[in-house]
C-alpha cells in the first residue's frame, strides 16, 4: 500500500515539473526581444576597413538578459549610424558579433601622425558650408582662393579658384561622423575649425600648397575660408 502511495506522490510531483517547465518555455516564447546591431557570421573585416550594410543583422536578446548591455552595444534602430563606419577593430568572421560602440569610438583630441606629418587649423565659413558633411581622414577639401594672391584680397570682380585638396585630420573636436560623436556623448565643438594634415620634407621643408594656403591666410588676418567638399578618398563613380 505504502509503494502505490509513493509511486502516486512520484507522479504527481512528476506532473508539476512538467507544468512548471511548460509555462516557464511558454514565458520564453513570449518574452520580449531587444535587438542589437551584430556582424553576419562569415564577414571578415580589418581594422580600418568600412563597414558595409550588408555586413549587419538583426540580433534578438531576451529583454530580462540585456542588462546595460545597451550602453555598451549598438540597437538596432541605430543601424545606419553603424552602416559606412570604419571599424576600429578586426572581424574574424568565425563566428558572428555584436557591434560595440568601443569598435566604432571616435578619439577626442588624439591625432595620429606620421614623424613627417605636422597639423595645422584654419577657421572656415560655415554660413556657406556643412561642417557635419565633412568627415575627418575621408572627405578632401578644397578653399576659394584668388588667383592673384599678393595683398591676401581680391579685388571686386577679380578672379577666383579652387585651391587644393588638402586632407582633414579634424572637424573642431570630431575625428569622424557626428553621429559616432553622438554615441560616444561627447558635444560637437569648434565645427568652424578644420586641421589640416601638413607634410614637411628633407631640411623641415613644408609642402608648397601648404604654404600657399597659409600665407594667402595670414595675409586676409585669418578670415574664415570657403569650402568645396570632393568625393571621399577612394570612392569610384557608379
Amino acid at each position: 500500500m505504502k509503494g502505490i502511495q509513493g509511486l502516486i506522490i512520484a507522479v504527481f510531483l512528476g506532473l508539476i515539473g512538467a507544468g512548471v517547465n511548460l509555462a516557464y518555455l511558454y514565458k520564453g516564447r513570449n518574452m520580449k526581444d531587444e535587438k542589437f546591431v551584430g556582424i553576419k557570421q562569415g564577414v571578415k573585416l580589418k581594422r580600418g576597413e568600412t563597414i558595409l550594410q550588408e555586413h549587419l543583422e538583426e540580433v534578438s536578446i531576451p529583454e530580462a538578459n540585456v542588462g546595460s548591455l545597451q550602453d555598451y552595444a549598438y540597437l538596432y534602430s541605430r543601424v545606419n549610424t553603424v552602416a559606412g563606419q570604419k571599424s576600429s577593430r578586426s572581424y574574424s568572421g568565425e563566428t558572428g558579433e555584436l557591434v560595440m560602440q568601443q569598435d566604432l569610438r571616435t578619439p577626442h583630441m588624439r591625432l595620429k601622425l606620421k614623424p613627417s606629418e605636422r597639423a595645422v587649423s584654419v577657421t572656415i565659413d560655415t554660413r556657406a558650408t556643412v561642417a557635419s558633411q565633412i568627415i575627418p581622414g575621408v572627405t578632401p577639401v578644397s578653399f576659394s582662393l584668388p588667383t592673384s594672391r599678393g595683398t591676401g584680397t581680391a579685388p571686386m570682380g577679380g578672379q577666383w579658384e579652387w585651391f587644393g585638396p588638402f586632407d582633414v585630420l579634424a572637424v573642431g573636436n570630431r575625428m569622424g561622423q557626428s553621429d559616432v560623436l553622438g554615441a560616444r556623448k561627447i558635444s560637437a565643438k569648434q565645427q568652424n575649425v578644420l586641421t589640416l594634415r601638413v607634410t614637411v620634407g628633407q631640411g623641415g621643408k613644408y609642402d608648397a600648397k601648404f604654404l600657399d594656403l597659409f600665407k594667402y591666410y595670414r595675409q586676409s588676418s585669418f578670415n574664415p575660408l570657403i569650402v568645396m567638399i570632393h568625393p571621399e578618398s577612394g570612392s569610384e563613380e557608379e
